[in-house]
């Protein structure tokens, strides 16, 4: 187990301290990300990569970088002797446990969807962690995403291990969140969903909803009156609709008539309660019940992934896991709500304690007439906000089964230490989209952020 950070090494200038570590700190992340053997990696067919895409990432990385920095100097500042700290994830940060099981992939499973990870009948041990979706840990009955990180171990074994994407060790990972679908369409909506973070705590908010305003307001406009309206533009109408100053629009030069009326129509629209898509789906998101983690009625993977299947049959799937009876097979859909005073991880290890707890792992595949459209497959591809229901079909792939009989402490015990990337994987299983893309430098960004900070002692 990793040693802590404890108040009596670094609390006696701590703001100073780590500041002046920042920048440096900073450095060695992003050599480290762009020494991954993906970093540079070629677009598949099915992508679309837009130009200034990797600058846009990086600089995703280098902001989410510094939120997290920014809370950790304040936590530090904050300690008083013999207290402890601990860097956490960029994303998913507080987690309710690490539950072991196994993988068995369903032994008649369609040559199609046969890779070397999904061959028929294999079975492997694997971790499952649940957690809340939040930058920051915090209590669980709020409103958050919540995620189901699978990991696979010595899937991409002995010869396999040439096939793996990001060759630091022989697990396949799938990370997965309870929605099927992600708030940021692309790599540049990303970076500004979290400069808007930034920029709002810098202005003293702490409410959720007032730090995604302005993206959302953005949307809103970018949406109404099209992608290529000038920054300067939306900031200033941004402005305008958070300070309530619609009545100055009549008089706003920028714009014309016709655009004026589209966009008060898509304010009038919100407030009636027709919200922007990203807000819809973060809404969605959050607004499902506290509940204990292995009852969510499903989870997604959200972005795109290649299968290539035994036949070198190319399909693009999104990777899903609902809970079901582990002797029937059914799924599953009594949910067990947090009550007042508990915690998920509570209610994780009293049902693991004394039963099995069964997912069906499952892929939705795109359909085969979209792929034969680049423009149509790339839409679905590089748009992490686009749904896919309609658009594709279910293929169950393996059954997973979280064994009874694990305690409370074991959940956590090295929980933490592991690091979850969806490109940890098998090149049949290379990940698709601008938001997969950017999450090779903000995963990697992360997971060397947290070791460095937390290998000081």
């Amino acid at each position: 187990m990793r040693k802590l950070i404890t108040a009596t090494t670094l609390v006696i200038c701590a703001p100073v301290l780590i500041w002046a570590n920042s920048d440096q700190l900073l450095a060695k992340v992003l050599e480290f990300i762009k020494s991954t053997p993906v970093f540079q990696l070629a677009p598949h067919r099915f992508e679309n990569v837009p130009p200034g895409e990797n600058e846009d990432a990086i600089a995703t990385a280098v902001l989410m970088f510094k939120i997290k920095m920014a809370t950790y100097a304040k936590a530090l500042a904050q300690l008083k002797p013999g207290e402890k700290i601990v860097a956490t994830r960029d994303a998913h940060a507080k987690g309710h446990g690490c539950v072991v099981g196994t993988f068995v992939v369903d032994k008649d499973l369609p040559e199609q969807f046969q890779t070397a990870i999904f061959s028929p009948n294999k079975s492997y041990e694997t971790v499952v962690r649940f957690s809340n979706g939040s930058n920051e840990p915090a209590a669980d009955s709020g409103r958050d995403g919540r995620g189901m990180a699978i990991k696979l171990l010595n899937a991409i074994a002995g010869p396999l291990r040439t096939e793996s994407l990001l060759k630091d060790g022989t697990s396949q990972d799938f990370m997965q969140i309870n929605h099927e679908r992600f708030f940021a369409r692309n790599v540049l909506d990303f970076k500004k969903f979290n400069q808007a973070i930034i920029a709002g705590a810098m202005r003293g908010e702490t409410e959720a909803k007032n730090l995604v305003a302005p993206f959302i307001l953005e949307r809103l406009i970018r949406s109404s009156l099209g992608e290529n309206l000038e920054d300067n533009v939306v900031n200033e109408l941004v402005a305008m609709i958070a300070q309530s100053k619609q009545n100055e629009l009549a008089s706003y030069e920028k714009i014309d008539n016709s655009q004026k009326s589209k966009l008060v129509a898509a304010i009038g629209s919100m407030r009636s309660g027709k919200a922007p898509e990203e807000l819809v789906i973060i809404g969605d998101m959050n607004n499902q019940p506290a509940m204990n983690p292995a009852d969510y009625s499903e989870y997604n993977s959200m972005s795109s992934y290649l299968l290539r299947g035994r036949t070198n049959q190319e399909s693009v799937v999104k990777y899903q896991t609902v809970p079901v009876d582990c002797n029937t097979g059914a799924e599953r859909r009594t949910q067990q709500l947090l009550a007042a005073n508990q915690s998920m991880h509570e209610l994780l290890a009293e049902r693991i304690a004394s039963e099995d707890i069964c997912f069906d792992f499952r892929v939705m595949v795109l359909n085969s007439k979209v792929l034969e459209r680049p423009s149509m497959v790339h839409s679905f591809v590089e748009n992490a906000a686009k749904s896919w229901i309609g658009h594709s079909a279910i293929q169950k792939i393996a059954r997973i089964t979280l064994k009874k009989g694990q305690r409370a402490d074991e959940l956590m015990r090295g929980c933490e230490d592991l690091s979850f990337n969806p490109w940890r994987a098998h090149q049949d299983h290379r990940p698709l989209g601008g938001i997969n893309r950017v999450r090779r430098m903000t995963v990697t960004g992360s997971l060397i952020r947290r070791r460095l900070l937390n290998s000081n002692n």
